[in-house]
This record gives structure tokens, C-alpha cells and sequence, in this order.
């Protein structure tokens, strides 16, 4: 009956080592352990890189915060801290939008505060709109440079201002006839020209504007 129980308990001992075994290696397999260590290894890391760019913007706005300091019309600091607002943040974008008027105001000929107010309403503000005039602007300042027209063809046919567009292309290869993109936008301007030109829906009157003129006096 002794040998009968040493030897359950020696049966016991075994199997549970052999249980334990199996399921180490489900585990392995099954990738359990992996995924768990993974995610406790993704979290650091995206708090490290969270810190990191915290630190960045913070390190980025204090420099430009300093310069404009010492310059108050330091026009490349106010272009900086205003693409820093823009794409940095969503809350603070039209902070970047008054730097880039403030730029603009600073230096009225100043092609990159256009093109970058442009950007942001065409970009993240969806104004095509507002972006094909901010570029027309710097279409007349500078009227060799080739960016400038590329960009204002992209947000005129985004504004539906074909014609616009087709110009703003055309002058564009004019200046830039062997860029990459010029095979690009020989076939746009190529659809665009076959489609019909968009309609300009005519204002709608006010009420005093359709009314009927009333009939002048008569002379007694």
C-alpha cells in the first residue's frame, strides 16, 4: 500500500511537470507572452515619443518666441512658429494664420507667408477658395515663380475654377518645362479642357434689390 502511494505521488510529480511543459509551450506558440511584452513595449514607446515631441514643440516655440523677442518683424521667426501652430496642433491654427499676417503685413512682397496661409486653408481648413486668391496675390508678386502657379492651379481646380487652373498650369510649364511633375500636369490641364466651364451662380437679390422701383411723381 506504501509503494502503491509513492508511486502515485512519483505519477503525480511527472504529470505535472508534463502539464506544465504543454502549457509553456502553448503559450510560445499561441504568442501570448509576445503580445503581452509587445503592448508593455509599445506603451513606453509611445509615451517616449509623446515626451518627445511635447519637448519639440515647446524647444520650437520658445526658439521662435525668443527671436521675435529681440525682432518683432523677424518675418522668418513668424513664418516658423506659424507652420508650428498649423500642423503641430488643431487648436491653435489661426494663431498660425495671424503670424502669416503678420508676415505679410511686415513684408507685403513676401511670397512664402502667401504660400504658406495658402497651404493651411487648402490643407487643413478646406478653402480652396481662400487659398486660389492668397495665391493669385503671390502669382502677381512673383510671376517667374514656378510654385507659385503650381500651387494656384491645384487650388483653382480645387475651387472648381477651371479656366483659372488651366492658366495657372500653363504658366507653369512655361517656367518649368522639364520638372517632374510636368508630364503630370500636361495630362490634368489635357481632362480639364475637355469638361464644360463651371456655372457662376448669379447673387440672389434681397428683397429691396427685386422689388420693383416705384413710379417717379408726376409733374404738376
Amino acid at each position: 500500500m506504501l509503494m502503491d502511494r509513492k508511486k502515485i505521488e512519483r505519477w503525480w510529480r511527472w504529470a505535472a511537470i508534463i502539464l506544465a511543459g504543454i502549457f509553456l509551450l502553448s503559450f510560445v506558440l499561441l504568442g501570448v507572452g509576445s503580445s503581452s511584452a509587445g503592448n508593455v513595449l509599445q506603451g513606453c514607446n509611445g509615451s517616449s515619443e509623446s515626451v518627445n515631441q511635447d519637448s519639440y514643440f515647446v524647444e520650437r516655440e520658445n526658439y521662435y518666441n525668443g527671436r521675435l523677442a529681440d525682432d518683432p518683424n523677424d518675418v522668418e521667426a513668424m513664418i516658423g512658429l506659424a507652420r508650428l501652430y498649423a500642423y503641430q496642433t488643431q487648436d491653435r491654427r489661426m494663431e498660425g494664420v495671424a503670424l502669416l499676417d503678420r508676415a505679410i503685413a511686415a513684408d507685403p512682397a513676401n511670397v512664402t507667408a502667401r504660400l504658406e496661409k495658402a497651404n493651411i486653408y487648402l490643407q487643413l481648413l478646406n478653402d480652396p477658395g481662400e487659398a486660389t486668391r492668397l495665391l493669385a496675390e503671390a502669382a502677381a508678386i512673383a510671376p517667374d515663380n514656378a510654385e507659385v502657379f503650381l500651387q494656384l492651379g491645384i487650388a483653382a481646380e480645387q475651387a472648381g475654377q477651371n479656366a483659372q487652373a488651366i492658366d495657372a498650369w500653363n504658366r507653369y510649364l512655361q517656367l518649368d518645362p522639364d520638372s517632374n511633375l510636368a508630364d503630370t500636369i500636361r495630362g490634368k490641364i489635357a481632362v480639364l479642357e475637355t469638361q464644360p466651364p463651371v456655372a457662376v451662380e448669379a447673387p440672389v437679390a434681397t428683397p429691396e434689390e427685386a422689388a420693383p422701383e416705384a413710379p417717379a411723381p408726376a409733374q404738376p
